[in-house]
């Protein structure tokens, strides 16, 4: 029988070895991104179900209008037709909105620089795709900065949660995981290892000894929090599904696509 520890246990230290390897092969930072963002999709592609095809390229709506380029697209793979598919070299694919379900940006280290990276790229998915078609976005993180003490594990934590409740896409921006970097040697003050990290949001209610009157509802709720590197990935992914399938296909014309395409903004 499998030890569901070990093996998950394999799956972290996989990304990280990929993280640290790809640092020392690459000199450039920007070339360490490609090999680490297809680490992730493939990951996807072995653990997501067949109907959602994995691939990266651009979004684009029956206006011509692309959205940037992006790392990780989830679409529907029962039913998507793939309007311009480039596999010489890396994978490049036109995914169109009405097809998308979810969007992913990876990141090395997630810090405020990479956060606003983030954002700005999903903005350009959310004029893309607009207000009634709903789409899942999250990020993915192969490490955090490095902590050298218990107060700037509290530090980060506190700022990425300030960042995550100004955030104003409330209503995109559902999931994410940072894993953990081994050259941290001080733990975290809640889950006592070295520190990683799940974000989520979430509809939570407030009972009625809490609001002090009627239950009160707040929808997506931000929730950024350590976790425990033995279940951050398989917990990721239950949160990754579960959103992708409250997505609904779509029916659509390809013919709107097929004209309005090659149109720039």
């Amino acid at each position: 029988m499998i030890n569901k520890e070990k093996f998950l246990r394999a799956k972290l230290k996989d990304f990280q070895h990929i993280y640290e390897q790809t640092g020392e092969i690459y000199e450039h930072p920007p070339d360490r991104g490609g090999p680490r963002e297809k680490a992730v999709r493939d990951y996807l592609k072995f653990h997501l179900p067949k109907k959602y095809g994995v691939t990266t390229g651009k979004i684009l709506n029956q206006n011509g209008l692309l959205s940037r380029q992006i790392d990780v697209i989830i679409y529907d793979a029962l039913n998507c037709p793939i309007i311009y598919s480039e596999n010489v070299g890396e994978e490049y694919q036109i995914i169109p909105a009405d097809s998308t379900i979810g969007a992913i940006e990876v990141k090395s280290i997630v810090n405020n620089e990479a956060m606003k990276n983030i954002f700005t790229n999903m903005n350009s998915i959310k004029e893309v795709i607009g207000d009634k078609h709903k789409v899942m976005s999250g990020f993915f993180g192969y490490s955090t900065p490095i902590f050298k003490t218990e107060d700037e594990v509290d530090s980060y934590l506190y700022n990425m949660e300030s960042l995550f409740n100004k955030d104003p896409l409330k209503k995109f921006l559902k999931i994410g995981c940072i894993l953990p970097n081994r050259n941290v040697k001080v733990v975290g003050k809640i889950m006592k290892t070295t520190p990683c990290f799940l974000f989520i949001r979430e509809n939570i209610i407030l009972d009625s000894t809490i609001t002090k009157g009627k239950e009160f509802k707040i929808h997506n709720f931000p929730k950024f929090m350590e976790s425990d590197p033995e279940v951050i990935l398989s917990l990721y992914m239950l949160f990754l599904i579960d959103n992708l399938n409250r997505w609904k296909p779509r029916k659509y014309s390809m013919m709107s696509y097929n004209i309005q395409f090659g149109k720039t903004s």
